[in-house]
């Protein structure tokens, strides 16, 4: 895999999710490689909510899988099967939109 490519030295750099880092990045394996930046935390799946669902429903939807994400079962997995889930504000994509604007992305551009 790559990982193990970058710490024998047959790959000199990797891109690769945080959560792949930390499950493969264990032991020496952690130091003998250097970790050269992270990016904004990325969302791998964003939940929506069609209009007609009313706030109250959504707020009570958002809190049931927070409490099953939170949960020492396996059962978020079977329902979304997703290392986590993290409820967020608007705010807290402010790094990610930075992070996308300084790479020169256009989201808009993508879109089409």
């Amino acid at each position: 895999d790559l990982f193990d490519d970058v710490v024998e030295g047959t790959c000199d750099a990797a891109g690769i999710s945080g959560s792949d880092y930390a499950t493969f990045a264990v032991g020496s394996a952690r130091s003998d490689v250097l970790l050269l930046a992270e990016s904004a935390p990325i969302p791998f799946a964003v939940l929506t909510f069609p209009p007609r669902v009313t706030e109250t429903q959504r707020d009570a939807i958002v809190a049931a899988l927070v409490d099953l994400s939170e949960a020492e079962d396996d059962n978020l997995n079977t329902l979304m099967p997703h290392s986590g889930l993290v409820s967020a504000t608007d705010g807290e994509f402010t790094r990610l939109r930075a992070f996308i604007t300084g790479a020169g992305v256009s989201l808009a551009a993508l879109g089409n």
